[in-house]
């Protein structure tokens, strides 16, 4: 259960994530830095950790973020030994570009995965990818460089998108600068329609909002904020900046498993 809010601007994007679960499950670790080594020299990797594995969301020296939501509207498959879906963005965060993400998905053990969608930005060539996995097929679609909106609830997922996008219509709507980070921190606050089960930052008595993820990349620098907790409530956050690495342009996907 998430919100991810992707809108790009004149020198880089924001992001934000709501991470939405259940009120029994452990809280995900504070982001931290990996130092990496590029062919082109050194590069980093920043992200929060999962207590089962992996991560939900990263961010790299090239600008890059993938985020991943569970799709709920594939109806699960039965049975044990399934794997953390954490492990779709902690396997692919280096990539530099989609084609790179492509060749670290074809290797995935996908019959042990439950349906998901992986989302990337990629502002070197100024375009989104989605990756979706319905437990028979990985498809990929490259959408246009523009404000976009992806939902994910195992309340009422179609309900959820519909309600949530109308939210993000309507704010976008309104008059300012509706890519600024000021405008992504108080759409990822909103309890329109709600608090409940279907407003951005959710909240329900079994599941609610756990954290809020936030993403700024500029032409020199790329930063990740995380909230621990949900964004309406006060906490502090752990802000990680670092200067953005020698650009590796990206390549176009397309392709499909199964």
């Amino acid at each position: 259960m998430c919100t991810v809010a992707c809108l790009p601007n004149g020198e880089g994007y924001v992001l934000g994530m709501n991470r939405d679960e259940s009120v029994t499950r452990p809280i995900g670790r504070a982001p931290g830095v990996e130092e990496i080594m590029r062919a082109g020299g050194p590069g980093w990797v920043i992200s929060p950790a999962d207590p089962a594995g992996g991560t939900w969301i990263s961010l790299n020296d090239q600008g890059v973020t993938l985020a991943l939501i569970n799709w709920y509207s594939v109806p699960p498959g039965a049975g044990t030994g399934w794997e953390t879906r954490g492990r779709v963005v902690r396997d692919s965060a280096r990539a530099a570009n989609a084609g790179e993400v492509d060749a670290v998905l074809a290797g995935l053990p996908w019959e042990r995965l439950q349906a998901f969608r992986l989302i990337g930005v990629f502002p070197a060539a100024r375009v989104l990818h989605e990756w979706s996995w319905d437990r028979v097929k990985l498809r990929t679609e490259i959408l246009p460089w523009a404000a976009r909106l992806w939902v994910s609830s195992g309340w009422d997922e179609p309900r959820a998108q519909v309600v949530r996008g109308e939210t993000f219509a309507a704010a976008r709507a309104e008059s300012g600068d509706t890519n600024s980070l000021a405008w992504l921190r108080r759409f990822q606050r909103s309890h329109a329609a709600g608090p409940g089960p279907f407003s951005v930052c959710m909240h329900r008595a079994d599941a609610h909002t756990v954290s809020y993820t936030e993403i700024e990349v500029t032409t020199a620098t790329a930063a990740l904020r995380y909230h621990a907790g949900s964004p309406c409530e006060p906490a502090e956050a752990v802000a990680i900046r670092r200067p953005r690495g020698e650009i590796t342009t990206s390549t176009p996907a397309g392709k499909t498993r199964g």
